[in-house]
Formats: C-alpha cells, sequence, structure tokens
C-alpha cells in the first residue's frame, strides 16, 4: 500500500532471506561516490559505492519466494535525500507443493471510507523446482491515489481484476516468466546469465485492444509502480565484459509501438572502461521512427562522455561532457574536482559551463565525518545568479553502559542491531572477562545489516528491522588462526528498537589428538587399520554425550590415527565397543581419559594408543560409558 493508506496485510509468507538458486544483475549509473543500498524484502542485503563515474553494480540472489527489491541512494556530502527504487523482479519460486498467500487491503488515510478501498489476494504454488505458478485478484474503489479530487483512478471506476502468472527455470542461467491481467494484457520476460559475465534481459509487453497504444510518460510512469498496467513496448538489455580490458559494454533498446507498422525505438550504447586506475564512460542515446524494418532518424540523438582519473595526492579528477548528434554540437562541459585531506574530511568542487545559454556554474562541498555525525557544508552559484549555502548536519549519538558513547553517521533512530563478541575462553566459563582477548576478523556468512568492524574484533551490525527475528550463521574463513573454533557457529536474535542486542561468542582454539591402534600377529606388533574410534565427554557435571564428528575417526593402515578440531575438555575415547563385539575382540586399555587444554594455538595431545586382543570371547566395555543404543556396522 501507498504511505498514504492505511490497511492490513495477512499473509503465511516467511519473510526471512532464503537459500538462492540463481542470480539477477543490477546495474545503472547514479551522481558519482553516492552509496547503493540494496535491500531484499526490506532486509539490507549489501550496499556499494558507486565509482568515480556514478556506475554500481550488484548481483541480487533469487531465493524461493518473493523478492521485493529496494534501492536506496546517500550522497557523500552529507546530502539527507534519499531516493528509493522500486524494482519488479519477474520471477518468483517456490519449492513443489508449497503455497504462499497474501491478503491485503485498505483506505486512504486522508479519507478513509469503504468507497476509498483497495484489496488484494495473491497465492503463489510451487509446481516443481523448476516451475511456480501464481495467481490472484484485486479489487479497487478508490479516486485517483495522486488526487483524491479526480473522480476515477486512472485504472477505471471500481473493478475486479484477476490475474496469472508462471515462471520457469529452465537452468540456473535461464528464467522464463509470464504475467496475465485481465481487461489489461500480458507480458513475457526472460534473463540469460552466460560466460564471463555476459547477461541478456529480455521483456514483451502487449496491451488488449482497448488499452493499445502509443505510451506517454505519464503511462509509463504508471506501469513502472502498478504491473497491472501494461504498456505496449518491448524492451532488450544485453551487458558484455570488454574484451582484453575491465570494463563493460551496456547495449540497450526499447520500442513502443503506434500501431501494427511502426513505433518508436530509443537505443542506449554505454561503454564503462578502467584503465590504470581511471574509468571512462561513453554513451549515446538514439531514437528512430520504425517503420516495419526501416529506421529514420528522429533528430534527439544525445551522449555524454566523462573521464574520471587519479592525479597527484589522492586528487581526482572528472571532465565531461554533453553532445548533441543532431547538430554536431557540444552541449556542455563539466570539470568535478575531489580530494581526500584524511578519512574524516574532504571536499568537492565542479564547474559547468553551458553552450547554448552561455551560462556558467559552480559547486563548493566540504563534508566532515565525525565520529557521532556527518556535518556537510555546500555553495553554489553562477551566472545570473545568487550566492547560496546550505549546511546538512545527521548522525546518532547512543550510550552502552559496556561499550560507553557510540555513534555513526547516519540516522539510526527507529531502527535496531546488534553488536558481536567473538573472544578467547580461556577460562571456559562462557563469557567474556577482564584480559581475555577479543578476536578480529570475525564474521558472518551473509551480512544481515550494514556491518561496522571495530579494530579490536567488536562486530556492529546496524539498520535492522526492530522486533523482528533473524537467523545468523557465523564464519571463520577471516581468521589469522584456522584453529580457533566458536562455541556456536549460529544464533537467532530479535534487535529491539533504538538499541543494541549483545551476543558474545566465545571460541577456542581446537586441539588435536593422535595415536596409534596395535594388534599382536604372529607374535610382532603391527599396526591395525579400520579400527573405529570413539570419543565422548567426560566433564565432572556428568555429561557423557558422544562427540558429534565430520566423519568416522578409523586408523590407518598403519594404526595410526589423529583428528584436528577438538574443542577444549574433558574427554574419554575407546575403540567402538559393538565394533569390538562383532570381532570378539578387547582392547587394552579399555578407554583412555585426555584433557583438551585451551591453549593461543591449540592443545596436541598424543600417547593416544590402544592394543587390539582377537580371539575373545568377551567384550569389554569402558567404565560409565552406556552401550550405543543402534548397533553399528564393522567396516574392515
Amino acid at each position: 500500500l501507498p504511505d498514504s493508506m492505511i490497511g492490513f496485510q495477512i499473509s503465511n509468507i516467511n519473510t526471512e532471506y532464503k537459500t538462492s538458486f540463481s542470480n539477477y544483475t543490477i546495474s545503472d549509473h547514479t551522481e558519482p561516490d553516492w552509496t547503493v543500498e540494496l535491500y531484499i524484502n526490506d532486509v539490507l542485503v549489501n550496499y556499494t559505492k558507486a565509482d568515480q563515474t556514478g556506475y554500481y553494480k550488484f548481483v541480487v540472489p533469487l531465493s524461493y519466494g518473493s523478492t521485493d527489491i529496494k534501492l536506496k541512494f546517500y550522497g557523500p556530502y552529507g546530502e539527507v535525500r534519499t531516493n528509493i527504487v522500486q524494482l519488479r523482479i519477474p520471477y518468483t519460486f517456490l519449492p513443489p507443493g508449497h503455497l504462499e498467500y497474501t491478503l491485503t487491503g485498505g483506505t486512504l488515510m486522508d479519507h478513509p471510507g469503504i468507497k476509498n478501498s483497495t484489496g488484494q489476494f495473491d497465492a503463489k504454488l510451487g509446481i516443481s523446482t523448476a516451475m511456480t505458478l501464481n495467481g490472484g485478484v484485486r479489487y479497487l474503489e478508490a479516486p485517483n491515489l495522486a488526487d483524491p479530487n479526480l473522480p476515477h483512478s486512472p485504472l477505471g471506476p471500481a473493478s475486479y481484476t484477476p490475474y496469472a502468472k508462471g515462471s520457469i527455470r529452465v537452468s540456473s542461467d535461464i528464467l522464463l516468466g509470464g504475467e496475465y491481467y485481465e481487461s489489461s494484457g500480458y507480458r513475457g520476460t526472460m534473463s540469460i546469465t552466460g560466460p564471463w559475465g555476459i547477461s541478456l534481459e529480455a521483456e514483451y509487453d502487449k496491451p488488449f485492444a482497448q488499452t493499445q497504444g502509443a505510451a506517454d510518460s505519464t503511462q509509463q510512469a504508471l506501469s513502472i509502480t502498478d504491473p497491472f498496467y501494461v504498456v505496449n513496448q518491448r524492451k532488450l538489455t544485453l551487458n558484455l565484459p570488454m574484451p582484453f580490458q575491465l570494463g563493460s559494454i551496456r547495449i540497450a533498446a526499447q520500442d513502443l509501438p503506434v500501431n501494427n507498422d511502426t513505433g518508436n525505438l530509443s537505443s542506449t550504447v554505454e561503454a564503462l572502461l578502467n584503465v590504470f586506475g581511471s574509468s571512462l564512460n561513453i554513451s549515446a542515446n538514439y531514437s528512430f521512427l520504425r517503420d516495419r524494418f526501416h529506421l529514420y532518424p528522429q533528430g534527439d540523438g544525445t551522449g555524454e562522455a566523462g573521464l574520471s582519473l587519479m592525479l597527484f595526492d589522492g586528487i581526482v579528477a572528472r571532465p565531461s561532457c554533453a553532445f548533441d548528434y543532431t547538430t554536431r554540437q557540444v552541449q556542455d562541459v563539466q570539470l568535478g574536482i575531489t580530494k581526500s585531506f584524511s578519512d574524516w574530511l574532504s571536499t568537492s568542487m565542479s564547474a559547468v559551463h553551458t553552450f547554448a545559454s552561455a551560462s556558467n556554474s559552480f559547486q563548493l562541498s566540504i563534508r566532515t565525518v565525525l565520529p557521532f555525525s556527518q556535518v556537510g557544508f555546500a555553495g553554489t552559484g553562477g551566472t545570473g545568479e545568487l550566492l547560496a549555502g546550505s549546511t546538512t548536519v545527521q548522525g546518532s549519538l547512543g550510550f552502552d553502559a559496556d561499550a560507553g558513547f557510540y555513534g555513526g553517521s547516519r540516522p539510526e533512530v527507529r531502527r535496531g542491531g546488534f553488536e558481536v563478541i567473538p573472544f578467547i575462553d580461556q577460562n571456559g566459563d562462557g563469557k567474556w572477562d577482564d584480559g581475555e582477548p577479543l578476536v578480529p576478523k570475525f564474521g558472518f556468512e551473509r551480512q544481515p545489516g550494514k556491518l561496522i568492524a571495530s579494530d579490536s574484533g567488536i562486530l556492529r551490525v546496524t539498520d535492522l528491522e526492530p522486533y523482528n527475528h533473524y537467523f545468523i550463521k557465523t564464519s571463520t574463513a577471516g581468521l589469522d588462526n584456522i584453529s580457533l573454533l566458536p562455541k556456536f557457529s549460529s544464533f537467532e536474535i530479535t534487535p529491539p528498537a533504538n538499541g543494541f542486542a549483545r551476543i558474545e561468542i566465545p571460541l577456542a582454539a581446537a586441539g588435536q589428538i593422535e595415536g596409534y591402534v596395535m594388534t599382536n600377529k604372529n607374535g610382532k606388533q603391527e599396526g591395525l587399520g579400520g579400527a573405529r574410534l570413539k570419543i565422548r565427554r567426560n566433564d565432572p557435571d556428568g555429561d557423557t554425550t558422544e562427540l558429534k564428528l565430520t566423519d568416522d575417526l578409523l586408523s590407518y593402515s598403519n594404526g595410526e590415527f589423529y583428528y584436528m578440531g577438538i574443542t577444549p575438555g574433558k574427554y574419554r575415547m575407546t575403540i567402538d565397543p559393538e565394533q569390538l563385539r562383532l570381532l570378539h575382540a578387547t582392547c587394552n586399555p579399555p578407554y583412555i581419559d585426555f584433557t583438551v587444554r585451551s591453549l593461543e594455538d591449540g592443545d596436541v595431545i598424543n600417547g593416544l594408543n590402544f592394543n587390539f586382543e582377537k580371539n575373545a570371547t568377551t567384550t569389554s566395555v569402558p567404565p560409565s560409558v552406556p552401550p550405543p543404543t543402534v548397533p553399528l556396522a564393522g567396516k574392515k
């Protein structure tokens, strides 16, 4: 529902992020050095910084279920304005037999009532792993949402609009989609991802006869926000990597038919090239009048060329110009210069000369990043214009009894977060005590929000939806000490509003055990292979559960065995009693107790040696170790 409405939604959709099965590439341009945030289902999953030409790119993981994507843009010099772009991903996939439903309804906040209401019921069903069907109906009885004084919505008077959709995954790189809207039209989409970064996007939109016609700007704007309104158009976008060079080429075309034989064709060619730390961006836009297969220029071709290069002492220069291909004239030239004096102070200057009006304009911006805020100063002026200035301040300041004051250069009010404290648990109590060192470079398999990592090792995740449940999986891939293991590798958390939940993750250097299984053969001691070793906890509190290993611990052909990755604690080891019973054998000693100490580089326990004695009629069962409840087949 629009922000100007109040309503309800009932759904069984799992809003948590799910495992992805394919990728969808998003690339576009914004202002240089702007921060672009990617939200999937209202959860921040990634963010990037546009390069010196304003180019940014995301590889969006498509997951089972609905994928609602938003992009937010933030300026680098303290701009508080945020541009939100809603992207429509035309593919939805569910596991086979899974049903998702959503019922939504609401009314205008300023003019509440049943006469100004709208609603929609949507259902999705997974047919197979490669096909999902989607259908529903929308009810609309409302004035124009942009202007309640108008008699009816642009979609017409009160009506019920049934619709149907389908998504087919030919392979992980080929996706097909189809949409049908009663009394409006139908739409077909295709996405192909090839090797070396090649991708192709195609869309075919066809309205019904009563709504057919050339799409004006109002219709095109409406089609972006309302998928029920089908504009008569064809789209094709091809992304190619630059051969033998860092860069890419983007070719896009859009055809808007006027009738069966003619139409307006607009084309865009864009090239991005990176050479020796400099970026060159060249783009050309041209429109044609299409008469069947003949193209006639319409005389509104434009283009831009921009260069971003690094000069001395951290100065970045961005010269650019705009062309008019029809008149073969330069429309304007621009020059921007950016200088970063430190991590907390930078400045930017730009100047523009427009040839048609023989006018000049300039801008000077200064940005300071303080511990708890970001302050920006900007001054503008030009030919026939008065000098103007502006100041922006934004940020957040918070206090935590343990961490003290903290803050950021972005507002965090009404949002939630959590902080993770990974530490080496030297005394084994599971709590972070004074003197226990933190573990830097600890991380997550996937960032649930915006991550701020301190040099000490404390991780702070911000910009989360408060009171929402998040399931987090940790990662030790970036640790310098590969022997460190966390006590738990995942956790679930519900962040509060206007605050941070705290999670302490104890880590310990994993231990390594070594030993031999020997047997007497013809009066000579030899190594015995295939003996299965069992390890159980032997804690003072009575915990004797079996240790879960990644694989069965078996002795090699020479009798040797070893295992890495045992957390500190007390353990008891023996040869599998069931294997001894099946082979009518005993082991000497019947069990071995050992302790893995919590050392910085991990403990090494060796000398865990057993002697395997055959031809026995009894079974050796270690004391205080319960026999297994499930018989295990012996290995030879």
